[in-house]
Protein backbone atom coordinates (compact mmCIF):
# COMPACT_ATOMS: atom_id res chain seq x y z
CA UNK A 1 0.00 0.00 0.00
CA UNK A 2 1.13 3.63 -0.89
CA UNK A 3 1.40 6.03 2.26
CA UNK A 4 -1.65 8.47 2.11
CA UNK A 5 -0.80 11.26 3.75
CA UNK A 6 2.19 12.76 5.23
CA UNK A 7 1.28 15.77 8.26
CA UNK A 8 4.61 18.17 8.88
CA UNK A 9 5.77 21.77 8.74
CA UNK A 10 5.46 22.99 6.02
CA UNK A 11 5.30 26.81 6.53
CA UNK A 12 8.12 29.36 6.81
CA UNK A 13 11.48 28.36 6.42
CA UNK A 14 10.49 24.06 6.64
CA UNK A 15 8.50 24.98 3.22
CA UNK A 16 12.08 24.79 1.75
CA UNK A 17 12.04 21.01 2.19
CA UNK A 18 8.60 20.65 0.65
CA UNK A 19 9.67 20.41 -3.16
CA UNK A 20 12.30 17.16 -2.11
CA UNK A 21 9.50 15.73 0.38
CA UNK A 22 7.17 15.96 -2.19
CA UNK A 23 9.59 13.98 -4.85
CA UNK A 24 10.06 11.21 -2.74
CA UNK A 25 6.58 10.95 -1.49
CA UNK A 26 5.29 12.16 -5.08
CA UNK A 27 1.72 9.84 -4.17
CA UNK A 28 0.90 10.68 -1.02
CA UNK A 29 -0.91 13.84 0.09
CA UNK A 30 1.00 17.00 2.38
CA UNK A 31 -0.78 18.35 5.54
CA UNK A 32 1.10 21.27 6.66
CA UNK A 33 0.63 21.02 10.21
CA UNK A 34 -0.90 24.21 12.21
CA UNK A 35 1.01 26.17 14.87
CA UNK A 36 1.18 24.66 18.04
CA UNK A 37 2.35 26.39 20.89
CA UNK A 38 3.60 25.33 24.04
CA UNK A 39 0.88 27.57 25.75
CA UNK A 40 -1.86 25.74 23.06
CA UNK A 41 -3.34 25.44 19.79
CA UNK A 42 -3.54 28.35 17.32
CA UNK A 43 -4.48 26.53 14.33
CA UNK A 44 -5.37 23.32 13.03
CA UNK A 45 -5.13 21.51 9.35
CA UNK A 46 -8.06 21.38 7.02
CA UNK A 47 -7.18 19.54 3.93
CA UNK A 48 -10.79 20.28 2.90
CA UNK A 49 -9.74 23.93 2.61
CA UNK A 50 -6.61 23.35 0.83
CA UNK A 51 -3.39 21.50 1.35
CA UNK A 52 -1.59 24.86 2.91
CA UNK A 53 -4.56 25.91 4.69
CA UNK A 54 -4.51 25.72 8.44
CA UNK A 55 -8.00 26.77 10.35
CA UNK A 56 -7.56 28.63 13.30
CA UNK A 57 -8.81 26.39 16.21
CA UNK A 58 -11.32 29.01 17.45
CA UNK A 59 -12.98 26.18 19.91
CA UNK A 60 -10.14 25.61 21.97
CA UNK A 61 -8.48 28.70 23.93
CA UNK A 62 -9.44 31.88 23.60
CA UNK A 63 -7.76 33.63 20.71
CA UNK A 64 -7.37 37.23 19.98
CA UNK A 65 -4.69 38.97 17.50
CA UNK A 66 -2.33 42.15 17.05
CA UNK A 67 -2.27 43.65 13.68
CA UNK A 68 1.32 44.08 12.96
CA UNK A 69 0.08 47.39 10.69
CA UNK A 70 -1.54 48.61 13.13
CA UNK A 71 0.07 47.39 16.78
CA UNK A 72 -1.26 49.90 19.08
CA UNK A 73 -5.07 49.49 17.95
CA UNK A 74 -6.78 46.54 20.52
CA UNK A 75 -6.52 43.02 19.63
CA UNK A 76 -8.76 41.80 16.99
CA UNK A 77 -10.83 38.66 17.24
CA UNK A 78 -10.78 35.67 15.10
CA UNK A 79 -14.01 36.83 13.11
CA UNK A 80 -12.79 40.34 12.64
CA UNK A 81 -9.65 39.51 11.19
CA UNK A 82 -8.80 41.53 7.32
CA UNK A 83 -7.46 38.49 4.61
CA UNK A 84 -3.83 39.35 3.34
CA UNK A 85 -2.92 40.88 6.91
CA UNK A 86 -0.47 39.72 9.06
CA UNK A 87 -1.30 39.22 13.24
CA UNK A 88 0.54 38.05 16.13
CA UNK A 89 -1.51 35.73 18.23
CA UNK A 90 -3.05 35.94 21.76
CA UNK A 91 -3.66 33.17 23.78
CA UNK A 92 -5.97 33.05 26.89
CA UNK A 93 -6.06 28.85 28.28
CA UNK A 94 -9.10 27.41 28.89
CA UNK A 95 -9.30 28.38 32.31
CA UNK A 96 -8.92 31.96 31.89
CA UNK A 97 -6.19 32.20 33.87
CA UNK A 98 -3.32 32.91 31.37
CA UNK A 99 -3.00 35.07 28.63
CA UNK A 100 -0.23 35.13 26.00
CA UNK A 101 1.15 37.17 23.41
CA UNK A 102 3.26 34.70 21.51
CA UNK A 103 6.06 35.82 18.63
CA UNK A 104 4.86 33.88 15.91
CA UNK A 105 3.27 36.19 12.95
CA UNK A 106 0.32 34.48 11.03
CA UNK A 107 -0.90 35.41 7.86
CA UNK A 108 -4.93 35.34 7.19
CA UNK A 109 -5.10 33.56 4.08
CA UNK A 110 -9.45 33.56 3.31
CA UNK A 111 -12.50 32.20 5.63
CA UNK A 112 -13.43 28.92 6.57
CA UNK A 113 -17.41 29.52 7.44
CA UNK A 114 -16.17 32.71 9.93
CA UNK A 115 -12.86 31.09 11.26
CA UNK A 116 -9.61 32.42 9.46
CA UNK A 117 -7.35 30.28 7.60
CA UNK A 118 -4.06 30.98 8.91
CA UNK A 119 -0.30 30.60 7.87
CA UNK A 120 2.66 30.75 9.82
CA UNK A 121 5.30 33.13 8.39
CA UNK A 122 8.29 32.99 11.08
CA UNK A 123 9.17 34.34 14.29
CA UNK A 124 9.68 38.30 15.27
CA UNK A 125 10.96 37.85 18.28
CA UNK A 126 14.21 35.95 17.33
CA UNK A 127 16.63 38.81 16.54
CA UNK A 128 20.26 39.86 15.50
CA UNK A 129 21.50 43.10 16.50
CA UNK A 130 25.10 43.92 15.61
CA UNK A 131 24.45 47.48 15.28
CA UNK A 132 21.11 48.80 15.55
CA UNK A 133 19.61 46.74 12.63
CA UNK A 134 17.36 44.48 14.43
CA UNK A 135 17.07 41.72 11.67
CA UNK A 136 14.07 39.64 13.00
CA UNK A 137 13.13 36.26 11.58
CA UNK A 138 9.54 37.46 10.15
CA UNK A 139 11.52 39.92 7.88
CA UNK A 140 13.83 37.86 6.47
CA UNK A 141 12.08 35.12 5.60
CA UNK A 142 9.86 38.02 3.64
CA UNK A 143 13.38 39.77 1.90
CA UNK A 144 14.19 36.26 1.35
CA UNK A 145 10.97 34.62 -0.33
CA UNK A 146 11.00 38.15 -2.43
CA UNK A 147 14.56 37.90 -3.14
CA UNK A 148 13.94 33.67 -4.44
CA UNK A 149 10.86 35.32 -6.71
CA UNK A 150 12.65 38.61 -8.04
CA UNK A 151 15.49 36.35 -9.84
CA UNK A 152 13.78 33.02 -10.34
CA UNK A 153 15.65 30.56 -8.16
CA UNK A 154 14.91 28.25 -5.44
CA UNK A 155 17.10 27.47 -2.35
CA UNK A 156 16.47 24.66 -0.64
CA UNK A 157 18.72 25.56 2.53
CA UNK A 158 18.83 29.30 3.30
CA UNK A 159 19.81 30.70 6.56
CA UNK A 160 21.29 34.37 7.13
CA UNK A 161 23.80 34.55 10.34
CA UNK A 162 25.95 36.76 11.85
CA UNK A 163 30.05 37.03 10.70
CA UNK A 164 32.84 38.43 12.75
CA UNK A 165 34.72 41.15 11.03
CA UNK A 166 36.15 44.92 10.58
CA UNK A 167 32.94 45.58 9.82
CA UNK A 168 31.12 42.67 10.76
CA UNK A 169 28.57 41.36 8.23
CA UNK A 170 26.11 38.73 7.48
CA UNK A 171 26.35 35.35 5.63
CA UNK A 172 23.22 34.17 3.58
CA UNK A 173 24.39 30.61 3.34
CA UNK A 174 22.69 28.35 1.15
CA UNK A 175 22.06 24.78 -1.10
CA UNK A 176 20.64 23.28 -4.26
CA UNK A 177 21.96 26.10 -6.79
CA UNK A 178 25.60 27.44 -8.62
CA UNK A 179 27.31 30.53 -7.38
CA UNK A 180 26.08 33.07 -10.29
CA UNK A 181 22.52 32.06 -9.09
CA UNK A 182 23.17 32.49 -5.30
CA UNK A 183 24.90 35.55 -6.32
CA UNK A 184 21.73 36.92 -7.90
CA UNK A 185 19.82 36.07 -5.26
CA UNK A 186 22.06 37.49 -2.66
CA UNK A 187 22.21 40.69 -4.06
CA UNK A 188 18.03 41.05 -4.18
CA UNK A 189 18.24 40.50 -0.94
CA UNK A 190 20.76 43.17 0.10
CA UNK A 191 18.60 45.76 -1.86
CA UNK A 192 15.42 43.95 0.37
CA UNK A 193 17.21 43.84 3.62
CA UNK A 194 18.79 47.62 2.86
CA UNK A 195 14.84 49.09 2.62
CA UNK A 196 14.13 48.56 7.10
CA UNK A 197 14.99 47.87 10.13
CA UNK A 198 17.87 49.73 10.39
CA UNK A 199 19.67 47.93 8.18
CA UNK A 200 20.38 49.51 5.55
CA UNK A 201 21.72 52.80 7.44
CA UNK A 202 23.96 51.07 9.05
CA UNK A 203 25.12 49.46 5.77
CA UNK A 204 25.68 53.24 4.74
CA UNK A 205 27.36 54.45 7.68
CA UNK A 206 30.12 51.31 6.99
CA UNK A 207 28.76 49.63 10.28
CA UNK A 208 27.83 46.66 8.52
CA UNK A 209 29.89 45.20 5.71
CA UNK A 210 28.31 43.75 2.73
CA UNK A 211 26.03 40.07 2.92
CA UNK A 212 28.17 37.54 1.71
CA UNK A 213 26.92 34.59 -0.01
CA UNK A 214 27.98 31.33 0.81
CA UNK A 215 27.28 28.08 -0.89
CA UNK A 216 27.32 25.08 1.61
CA UNK A 217 26.37 21.22 0.69
CA UNK A 218 23.84 19.40 2.98
CA UNK A 219 23.29 22.12 5.08
CA UNK A 220 19.98 21.60 6.48
CA UNK A 221 21.44 18.04 7.48
CA UNK A 222 24.57 20.20 8.68
CA UNK A 223 22.23 22.31 10.61
CA UNK A 224 20.48 19.84 12.54
CA UNK A 225 23.32 17.75 13.35
CA UNK A 226 24.88 20.95 14.97
CA UNK A 227 22.22 21.73 17.19
CA UNK A 228 21.15 18.44 18.63
CA UNK A 229 25.11 18.07 19.36
CA UNK A 230 24.48 21.17 21.02
CA UNK A 231 22.05 19.55 23.84
CA UNK A 232 18.83 20.30 21.76
CA UNK A 233 16.47 17.08 20.81
CA UNK A 234 16.00 16.86 17.33
CA UNK A 235 12.35 17.50 17.22
CA UNK A 236 12.76 20.47 18.99
CA UNK A 237 14.17 22.02 15.97
CA UNK A 238 12.63 24.47 14.31
CA UNK A 239 13.53 25.55 10.68
CA UNK A 240 14.44 29.14 10.56
CA UNK A 241 15.67 31.79 8.28
CA UNK A 242 17.67 33.94 10.69
CA UNK A 243 20.26 32.79 13.27
CA UNK A 244 21.92 34.98 15.74
CA UNK A 245 25.05 32.10 16.87
CA UNK A 246 28.35 33.34 15.61
CA UNK A 247 29.54 29.96 15.22
CA UNK A 248 27.30 29.22 12.34
CA UNK A 249 30.25 28.86 9.86
CA UNK A 250 31.60 26.12 12.33
CA UNK A 251 28.49 24.49 12.11
CA UNK A 252 28.11 24.10 8.62
CA UNK A 253 31.67 23.74 7.41
CA UNK A 254 32.88 26.77 6.47
CA UNK A 255 36.26 27.67 7.13
CA UNK A 256 37.25 30.99 5.63
CA UNK A 257 36.54 33.55 3.40
CA UNK A 258 38.34 33.49 0.65
CA UNK A 259 36.58 35.24 -2.05
CA UNK A 260 32.85 37.48 -2.22
CA UNK A 261 31.49 33.95 -2.67
CA UNK A 262 32.44 30.99 -0.63
CA UNK A 263 31.99 27.31 -1.40
CA UNK A 264 32.69 25.18 1.24
CA UNK A 265 33.87 21.31 0.90
CA UNK A 266 31.25 18.22 0.72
Amino acid sequence: DLLALVSCWADAAAADAVPALRQALPHARLQAKGLLATEGVISLPLLAAGEGAAVAAVAGHFLEFIDLEHPAQPPRLAHELQEGAAYLPVISTGGGFYRYRLGDVVRVHGFYGQAPLLRFEGRIDQQCDLCGEKLNAHWVAAALQRAQQETAVSLSFALVGPAAGDPPQYRLYADGVDGAALQRVAAALERRLSRGHGYGYARALGQLGPLEPVLVHDGAAKYLRARIAAGQRAGDVKPTHLDPRPDLASWLGVEAAASSLVEVSR
